[in-house]
């Protein structure tokens, strides 16, 4: 074998390892926490050995990956390597011997996964490395950066006494959690309670709710804000278990695997060069500081992105059934990639509509069946106009001790409002804020068709942005949108817009201070003793404003040349648009 070769060889095994060490990680950790829950367990025989099944899992892929040549050979190294490592943690950590076992049959499935990684990843890759040593070496970094906040991050799924938290130790986010939410609503429903939006319930709008619940190892705090529909998958996961670290640990790995999956899927389908940069660039996305506290938290956010992305991807490769249903689910969760159907709309895609349509009337005959209809009555009664008027986030009110960072931290359309009035601006009150809210909905709703019109023959990468542009742009449309993990989407699109800017230092100098901002979220949350509320306000604004421009950007590329100048890809069914 030569020399080259050999490095191209290396340059294939090096990603392939890395998605393979990273899902082993995430996934032992949801496994060990099934795995005690099911053997009745206390959480504290689990704990101690959290950071190692994070290191048994890191060796045990990494010990595979010197047979990713073969599949059979790599899963067998897996199952031995699998064996040392969770005997030396039940040799460490005695009681939790039955969870250890967990990273064997993790480790076996992402041994093989990673060898079909390593068999599937283009030649160019290889190319790439050898041509690109210093952007490979900061790759590398970047790569281990990934791998280091993960570990992190799951070692804190299974213990959440450790000090493991993402970006900042202030109480107010390390230990806060979005997830407690959806469970304690789908509680409440089940014990026949007819409004789960009462913000009485919850003590993060009201200080003075004394929530009880019979989830073991849950602390409700947060409101429960999505659409009834929602509450299936929380009473379905209730239902089997009322062990809330199992439920929480589970969901980490289901909501980081199908959060991977989209961003790897979609550079895939994007193809080229653009598609191989976003793809060796998905590292940096999961290691930024908004995905992580989107995990951290156990928030639907990315998921919600996620399903949206996938749908439009099933879409184009004429999968109707399946992306009418994955984008029905994100679209009763959270209600903005609704913006979508415009798109849809626009391009007269009437059976992928038709489909849509018939996996949300499924979803919510089921929904009524399980949870019934005070739900739904509550929703539109109750909930619909404190979303509209932004009450059902005025955590500010609740906790005025805590109003500056929650200004801080919002940075949609009503949150620049009330930054510009926490910055002495005259008239920037809530009437604006909800003015300024409807008004840019409905320009949303005309970018909607305009996006669908301009992409009907465009190509991948121009599609690919112009999607999550227009979820970006969705997701600031709320009262709530809150930067702790909105901007993971500006985050992912950069991915993709880095490269289309490449050789334009301005616009590239652009996107790389609108990264640094969002992934680093300067101003959104407080990063240390030196970064006070009064200085969070102005430097969030920038990041805002920063945020709509990225997105807003993604929409440059469709107002170029016409569609029809835009070559289409022969022979490729899926890159053509659907009668």
């Amino acid at each position: 074998m030569t020399a080259d070769s050999t490095t191209r060889s290396a340059a294939k095994r090096v990603p392939a390892t890395v998605f393979a060490v990273l899902g082993s990680i995430v996934w032992t950790h949801a496994l060990a926490g099934v795995v005690r829950a099911t053997a009745d367990l206390p959480v504290a025989d689990l704990a101690p050995a959290s950071s190692g099944l994070t290191l048994a899992a890191i060796a045990t892929a990494v010990f595979a990956s010197f047979g990713f040549a073969s599949v059979v050979r790599a899963a067998g190294l897996a199952l031995a390597g699998g064996w040392i490592s969770a005997t030396i943690v039940a040799v460490l950590h005695p009681a939790a011997m039955l969870p250890a076992l967990a990273v064997i049959p993790v480790g076996a499935g992402f041994a093989a996964f990673g060898a079909w990684i390593e068999r599937s990843i283009p030649e160019s890759w290889g190319e790439l490395a050898s041509r690109r040593p210093k952007l490979t070496l900061a790759w590398l970094a970047v790569v281990l950066v990934a791998i280091v906040q993960v570990g992190r991050l799951a070692t804190h799924m299974t213990d959440t006494e450790s000090d493991w938290f993402v970006s900042t130790r202030h109480p107010f986010y390390a230990k806060h959690e979005c997830a407690n939410a959806y469970f304690y609503a789908a509680e409440l429903n089940r014990n026949g309670e007819p409004n789960v939006y009462d913000a009485s319930h919850y003590p993060g709008l009201d200080p003075k709710a004394k929530p009880t619940t019979e989830i073991t190892g849950m602390n409700p705090e947060d409101p429960f804000q999505y659409a009834p529909q929602f509450l299936l998958w929380p009473r379905l996961a209730i239902a089997l278990t009322s062990d809330y670290a199992a439920i929480r640990a589970l969901w980490f790995g289901v909501n980081v695997t199908l959060c991977m999956a989209a961003v790897l899927l979609l550079a895939m389908w994007v193809g080229g060069r653009v598609g191989t940069i976003a793809g060796l660039l998905s590292p940096a996305v999961l290691a930024s500081f908004p995905v992580l506290h989107d995990f951290q938290y156990g928030q639907f956010h990315f998921a919600t992105i996620a399903l949206a992305v996938l749908a439009m991807l099933a879409f184009q490769r004429r999968r109707s059934a399946l992306g009418g249903s994955l984008l029905a689910v994100s679209i009763l969760s959270k209600l903005f990639p609704a913006l979508l159907l415009g798109v849809l709309a626009a391009q007269k895609r009437w059976r992928d509509l038709a489909w849509t349509a018939v996996a949300g009337v499924v979803l919510t005959a089921v929904s009524v069946a399980v949870v019934g209809t005070s739900p739904f009555v509550a929703f539109f009664d109750y909930q619909v106009p404190r979303l509209a008027d932004g009450s059902a986030f005025a955590f500010g009110e609740a906790w005025p001790d805590l109003a500056s960072l929650v200004t801080a931290g919002n940075q949609g359309v009503y949150g620049i409002v009330h930054k510009l009035d926490a910055l002495g601006v005259p008239g920037m009150d809530a009437a604006v804020a909800n003015s300024l809210g409807r008004g840019f909905g409905l320009v949303l709703l005309l970018l909607s068709v305009f996006v669908g019109v301009r992409t009907a023959a465009a190509g991948r990468k121009q599609r690919a942005v112009a999607w999550l542009g227009l979820l970006g742009l969705g997701s600031l449309a709320g009262a709530g949108a809150w930067a702790d993990y909105v901007p993971l989407t500006c985050v992912w699109l950069l991915a993709f817009v880095a490269p289309m800017v490449s050789g334009r230092r301005v616009a590239l100098a652009a996107v790389g201070v609108c990264a640094v901002m969002q992934v680093f979220l300067l101003g959104a949350v407080p990063l240390g003793p030196w970064t006070g509320a009064s200085w969070m306000i102005p430097v969030s604004l920038f990041g805002a404003v920063s945020m709509f421009l990225a997105f807003g950007s993604a929409m440059v590329p469709l107002l170029g040349a016409a569609s029809s100048d835009v070559p289409a890809v022969a022979g490729v069914v899926e890159d053509q648009p659907a009668s």
